[in-house]
């Protein structure tokens, strides 16, 4: 799809356009199918980088979303998603598999957002 009219599509879409052109539908060869896309390429940039060939899937997420818009990909890089993606992360803390530890975790959080 990409290569024939510079669209992509997320992995799971990718899948379903896949399986409708492999379905054999004689009866119906002059019905239009419609597949219903609900993700943007952008949330597995690090799997269609590798694909599309256009970046390294190690790179940061800014530069996959900036080189996959650079590749005339359609739809283009949403503005939100590019803002959090060049965002300064809010959480760094690793938290251990205690519960007591989550929950004080989630409790530091809660408290500095107020």
């Amino acid at each position: 799809m990409f290569e024939r009219t510079g669209y992509l599509l997320d992995p799971h879409t990718a899948v379903a356009k896949h399986v409708v052109d492999s379905a054999p539908r004689p009866d119906e060869a002059d019905v239009p199918m419609l597949i219903s896309s609900t993700a943007h390429y952008g949330k597995f940039a690090s799997d269609v980088v590798d694909i599309v060939g256009v970046s390294d899937a190690g790179a940061a997420p800014a530069t996959m979303l900036d080189e996959l818009g650079a590749a005339a990909a359609q739809p283009r890089p949403h503005a939100q998603l590019l803002d959090v993606v060049n965002r300064e992360p809010l959480h760094k803390t690793v938290v251990g598999p205690e519960l007591d530890e989550v929950k004080a975790q989630i409790r530091s959080f809660l408290d500095r957002t107020r």
